[in-house]
C-alpha cells in the first residue's frame, strides 16, 4: 500500500471524525437551548394558543400540511422566481421571527429587534459559516422547545413519525427534496448547516462521492465539507425535548440514540456505493418511536 494512499486514508478519517463531532456537537446545543426556552417559557406563564387541544392528532397534521406547503412554495419560487429575491425575503423573515422572539424572551422586544438586525446584517455581508451554524442552533432550539411546550407528546411523536415517512417519499419517490436541497446549498441559508471536514482540500477527488454537490473530497480548492438540513436536527429535537421535561434519563437516552441514528445515517451515506442521496429523518423517527412506546410503561 503506497504512502499516498496512507495519506489519504489517514486524512478521511479525520475528516469523518471531524463530522461526528461537530454533528453531536450541533446537536448538544440545540437540545439544551431547546431545554432552556422551554423552562423559560413555562417560567413566563406564556400561554400558546393551537388550533386544536395539545393532545389532539389534528395539530400533527396541522404541522404536516404547513411543512408540505411550505416545501411546494419553496420549490416553486426556486424554479421560477430565480431573478426574484422572494427566497432571500422569505429565509430573513424566519430568521428575524424566530431571532428575536427567542431574545425578547430574555430582554426587552426593542433590544432583541436590534440585535437580530445586527446578526442578520453580520450573516449577509460577511457570509461566515460558523456564524450562520449558531444562528441556526439559536433557532432550532427555540423552535424545538417552543413546539414542545405547545403540544402533548402524542401529536408531538406522531408528526415525527409522519414526517419520517413523508421524508423517505420526497427523496426516494418524488425526489423533490433532493432537487431542493441541491438548490439551496451554497447559498449562504440557514435552511442548512455547513459542516467542515478540514481546514484543507483533499488530495485525491473522486467526482462520484460527491454527495451533497459540496462534501467530503469536494472540487479542488475547495475546502471539503457537508451540509445538513436544518429540518434533521429540529424535528427529532421536539419529541427529544417533550421526553426530557417528562422524564430526565428517557430524554437523554433518546437524545443520544438520536444522534447516533443520524451519524450512522450519514456515514452509511458516506460509504454507499451506490452514492444516493438519503433521507436523514426515517431511522431518527424509529428510535423516537421506540422511546415513546417505552415511555407508555415508566
Amino acid at each position: 500500500m503506497s504512502q499516498d494512499h496512507l495519506t489519504m486514508e489517514s486524512q478521511k478519517k479525520v475528516a469523518e471524525f471531524n463530522l461526528a463531532f461537530q454533528i453531536c456537537f450541533y446537536y448538544l446545543l440545540v437540545y439544551l437551548l431547546a431545554i432552556l426556552t422551554f423552562f423559560k417559557l413555562k417560567a413566563l406563564n406564556i400561554v400558546i394558543e393551537t388550533i386544536a387541544p395539545p393532545n389532539s392528532a389534528w395539530n400533527s397534521i396541522y404541522l404536516l400540511v404547513s411543512i408540505l406547503v411550505a416545501t411546494v412554495v419553496l420549490i416553486l419560487i426556486i424554479k421560477y422566481a430565480k431573478r426574484i429575491p422572494i427566497f432571500k425575503i422569505l429565509e430573513l423573515l424566519v430568521i428575524f421571527t424566530t431571532l428575536s422572539l427567542f431574545i425578547s424572551l430574555f430582554v426587552g422586544d426593542l433590544i432583541a429587534i436590534a440585535l437580530t438586525i445586527i446578526l442578520i446584517i453580520l450573516k449577509e455581508v460577511t457570509k461566515n459559516f460558523i456564524l450562520r451554524n449558531m444562528m441556526i442552533t439559536i433557532m432550532v432550539g427555540f423552535i424545538g422547545g417552543y413546539i414542545a411546550y405547545s403540544l402533548g407528546t402524542l401529536p408531538i411523536v406522531l408528526l415525527i413519525v409522519l414526517v419520517g415517512i413523508y421524508d423517505y417519499i420526497a427523496v426516494f419517490k418524488t425526489k423533490h427534496m433532493v432537487y431542493l436541497a441541491e438548490n439551496i446549498v451554497d447559498k449562504n441559508t440557514v435552511f442548512t448547516y455547513e459542516l467542515r471536514t478540514s481546514s484543507k482540500p483533499l488530495q485525491q477527488v473522486n467526482p462520484e462521492a460527491d454527495l451533497t454537490k459540496k462534501s467530503l473530497g469536494a472540487g479542488k480548492g475547495i475546502k471539503p465539507k457537508f451540509d445538513l438540513g436544518t429540518g434533521d436536527f429540529a424535528l427529532p429535537l421536539i419529541a427529544i425535548t417533550e421526553f426530557t421535561i417528562q422524564n430526565y434519563l428517557l430524554g437523554i437516552l433518546c437524545f443520544v440514540f438520536t444522534v447516533l441514528a443520524l451519524v450512522f445515517t450519514i456515514f452509511y451515506l458516506l460509504h454507499n456505493k451506490e452514492k444516493k442521496a438519503l433521507p436523514a429523518l426515517p431511522l431518527q423517527a424509529m428510535v423516537i418511536l421506540i422511546f415513546y412506546l417505552i415511555s407508555l410503561f415508566i
